[in-house]
């Protein structure tokens, strides 16, 4: 490629315009389906032409309602929905079996098979019965409770975690310990 020549872009495809068939004896207005012009003795409505199919109703008068047949893609539509199988929750058919072992469905996780195994489960069944509240508080409970005992032996050695002065200070109280050791 040659840098600062442009690039000759191709020239746009232009087509043709379409031009109807005229049979002999008949005009370019009915030459489409033989019927007659669109608009023909029919009034102008806003100085253009309605078509042959519009209802036109005089000024301040409603248009009746027009009556729709459903077409046939619509019943075919209507049929298949029909011959499916039930919505579960609204997401459509379950893709597993709930007596699935989680170990395959997350065989790529390997965070969330040791969640499982953390928590006793063992298939998607088992799995369901759960909340996430409720899986995340059976999961964090472990850290909680290690963080408090962290929290208070710094307490008992009068040391604390940035802005837990507070927290040291009500364990010490309700343990009775005096916050100064003698050594």
């Amino acid at each position: 490629m040659v840098v600062g020549k442009p690039v000759a872009k191709a020239p746009a495809m232009i087509k043709p315009p379409i031009k109807p068939v005229v049979k002999p004896g008949a005009t370019p207005a009915t030459a489409r389906n033989g019927s007659h012009p669109a608009g023909a003795g029919k009034p102008a409505v806003n100085g253009r032409p309605t078509p042959a199919n519009a209802s036109v109703a005089p000024p301040g008068k409603p248009l009746a309602p027009r009556a729709t047949v459903p077409s046939a893609v619509n019943q075919l539509a209507t049929q298949r929905l029909a011959n499916q199988p039930p919505m579960v929750n609204g997401m459509g058919p379950p893709k597993v079996v709930g007596e699935e072992l989680l170990e395959l469905v997350f065989r790529d996780d390997i965070y969330a098979r040791q969640l499982f195994s953390f928590l006793g489960v063992r298939t998607v069944n088992e799995l369901e019965k759960l909340t996430p509240n409720e899986i995340f508080d059976q999961a964090s409970r472990p850290i909680r409770e290690t963080l408090d005992r962290v929290r208070r032996q710094l307490a008992l050695l009068n040391r604390t975690l940035r802005n837990d002065q507070t927290f040291a200070l009500a364990y010490l109280k309700v343990r009775g310990t005096p916050s100064h050791h003698s050594r």
